[in-house]
């Protein structure tokens, strides 16, 4: 099925909800691979009959009503197929009452699918701006803060969308923990810091990410990766104001490592 090849692929996606505080640096980057692969298949381009006498067709002269009536599977092929799986095709599906704000963008609905809507589906084009989120929302689309799919994909937005989609998610501190969690182990660092300012991180979490960090040091020392992601975690974790002096110190032993590593 074409849309598992979308998320399906990725642990993050997939209706496996791992723990996060044990995900390696292979998965993480499969999973971005997988998404960044699978969204920017090769476009082809629709035969409109009569675009002028359609009041169907928009800016780039696709006749949305070439959607109407198709599976849940056929739909996002077709999407993805003719290179139109944009936010904006999506919001104007939404717009024409071709797809419903909130239905799952699955045929067979299988566990783990819920958070697949088409809100969702236009974050992970990677093209959704703040005012595409707020459009979606305005047409009554619904962020259930239970589904894990949603702090995946929101830890790797930018901090104006992870904002307007944790406000209208509603989440609680641990969930907003949870997604800052994440955005470090994405690399996200500018939402990480605007999180961890906003919201101050656990010791037991800090411990953690801290703990994330000395593993991939050790895994980089054995395969020889590049270690300048490492040293701006480290930077930006010893520039929370709510590390603890152990912490501070275990981080100071983390960055000497690198520096006799480098030499």
């Amino acid at each position: 099925m074409l849309l598992i090849i979308i998320v399906g692929k990725s642990i993050f996606f997939s209706g496996y909800s791992p723990d996060f505080h044990s995900l390696t640096p292979n998965e993480i980057k499969s999973s971005e691979s997988d998404i960044a692969n699978d969204t920017s298949m090769q476009s082809l381009e629709f035969a409109n009959s009569d675009p002028a006498n359609n009041s169907n067709i928009i800016e780039n002269n696709i006749d949305l009503e070439l959607f109407r009536g198709l599976s849940k599977t056929d739909l996002m092929r077709r999407l993805i197929e003719t290179g139109n799986f944009t936010p904006d095709i999506l919001l104007a599906l939404v717009e024409r009452n071709l797809i419903d704000v909130n239905e799952i963008l699955r045929d067979d609905h299988p566990n783990g699918s819920e958070h697949y809507t088409p809100l969702f589906a236009a974050l992970v084009t990677g093209e959704a701006t703040n005012e595409h989120i707020q459009a979606f929302i305005d047409h009554g689309a619904y962020i259930d803060p239970s589904l894990e799919g949603w702090n995946y994909i929101i830890a790797k937005e930018n901090n104006a969308n992870a904002d307007i989609l944790i406000q209208h998610a509603k989440y609680d501190h641990k969930s907003i923990w949870e997604i800052t969690e994440l955005a470090f182990h994405f690399r996200n660092m500018a939402l990480f810091r605007h999180l961890a300012e906003q919201n101050q991180l656990p010791g037991e979490q800090l411990d953690s990410l801290i703990e994330a960090t000395a593993a991939r040091l050790a895994q980089s020392k054995n395969t020889g990766a590049p270690t300048e992601p490492l040293v701006e975690q480290i930077q930006y974790l010893q520039a929370l104001t709510s590390l603890n002096s152990e912490q501070a110190l275990w981080l100071l032993e983390l960055e000497k490592t690198l520096e006799v590593k480098e030499q």
